[in-house]
């Protein structure tokens, strides 16, 4: 008759027999809780590179302003762009067409109606009337006025794009003042670009209500590249 074999108590039971054992494991947090006190690798990674990428974003950026053709589809966005031409400086405002009765007072806005290129003839008048009150334009502290009448055109699906022409500036620095942000929606923001004639970014920012400047130092006499339109 063979002997009976004694089972084996569980290893909970083995362990916890063991002296101070059992304790000391309780008292060893899981592995998981420290796992998530330690900084995780993945944020500060990405912590990392959100600040480098956020630097070549801006001039990315910038880049694409210049490339891609200026578009405003809503009332919250509008583009002033500003060429600094061989005899002019050309400035070109594009906008929603939503946004076209709040540039008129109040009185007046009642009585515009919806852009549409049926209406657009008899609404043009008073669209170009009303540009001088959109920009104000400086050199050095000096107010530059219109060197040719202003010009209102429907561009896009949606847009309103006006042309304003000024003499072209000497000295600098140069600076807008994007009046026409203050008639619009609360949030609007411009976004204003220089170039040149042959597409050398000279700056651009946002404009809003609480910034509506944007001041530029104009390139040094000899030093501007040649005004050479591209091919």
């Amino acid at each position: 008759m063979k002997p009976s074999r004694r089972k084996a108590p569980p290893v909970g039971a083995r362990l916890r027999a063991i002296p101070g054992l059992g304790p000391r494991l309780l008292a060893t947090p899981p592995v998981g809780p420290r796992l998530l006190a330690t900084p995780p690798v993945g944020p500060r990674l990405l912590a990392i590179f959100t600040r480098s990428f956020a630097r070549k974003l801006a001039s990315t950026l910038a880049g694409l302003l210049l490339a891609l053709p200026l578009r405003a589809h809503d009332i919250y966005t509008s583009f002033v762009e500003a060429k600094l031409l061989a005899d002019r400086l050309e400035v070109t405002l594009t906008l929603g067409r939503a946004n076209a009765s709040p540039l008129f007072h109040d009185a007046d806005a009642k009585k515009f109606p919806p852009l549409t290129p049926e209406n657009f003839a008899a609404c043009e008048p008073r669209l170009r009337a009303a540009a001088p009150a959109l920009l104000q334009i400086s050199a050095a502290g000096k107010p530059l006025a219109f060197s040719a009448p202003a010009s209102a055109k429907l561009s896009g699906d949606s847009d309103l794009t006006f042309t304003l022409t000024y003499p072209r500036p000497t000295v600098g620095p140069l600076k807008f003042f994007a009046q026409f942000v203050g008639s619009l929606v609360d949030g609007h923001v411009a976004t204003v670009v220089l170039t040149n004639a042959v597409g050398d970014d000279y700056g651009w920012s946002p404009l809003s209500y609480d910034q509506p400047v944007f001041e530029v130092a104009l390139p040094v006499p000899g030093r501007e590249k040649k005004l050479v339109p591209k091919k």
